[in-house]
């Protein structure tokens, strides 16, 4: 919900995404959680269900005019992990060596830049916004409290 300048409430919506290297990515909010799939020259990698499954689908034959047939592909075996450990151990080892984290702030705030410009292009009737993002006059401010993390103590 949009009141003026102010957001009451994380933007959720769609939009394509053209990159300086020429790829392209469309986000799409299909209400089936996080899902994320990469589509490649020579076949795509899925990660479904909040990173807990993954789809390969990679040539395995040629049709009657020579096109690349897909098919399901194995995905190598990960170890499930926490996402929360993850990123304790990540700042760990920030601290530890002086490295810079995987994510970090400049990363959260492209990603916060980009979700501003969906919104931004939707109140332009879905004109085309270029990045950096200028002149944006909105602002995120929930009326709610954020939610506290789960936490399991482990024998």
């Amino acid at each position: 919900m949009i009141d003026g300048d102010v957001l009451r409430e994380d933007p959720v919506g769609h939009g394509i995404v053209h990159f300086a290297n020429g790829i392209t990515a469309y986000a799409f909010n299909s209400g089936r959680g996080l899902e994320v799939e990469g589509i490649c020259e020579n076949g795509s990698v899925a990660a479904l269900n909040n990173g807990s499954e993954w789809e390969v689908r990679e040539p395995v034959e040629e049709d009657h005019r020579g096109r690349r047939i897909l098919g399901y592909g194995t995905f190598p075996a990960v170890p499930a992990q926490s996402s929360t450990l993850c990123l304790i151990e990540d700042l760990v080892h920030c601290l530890d060596t002086g490295a810079a984290p995987r994510g970090g702030v400049r990363l959260a705030r492209s990603n916060t830049e980009l979700l501003f410009a969906f919104v931004e292009s939707h109140l332009r009737r879905g004109a085309r916004v270029d990045l950096p993002l200028q002149d944006s006059r909105h602002r995120l401010e929930r009326a709610y409290e954020p939610r506290q993390p789960k936490f399991e103590a482990q024998d």
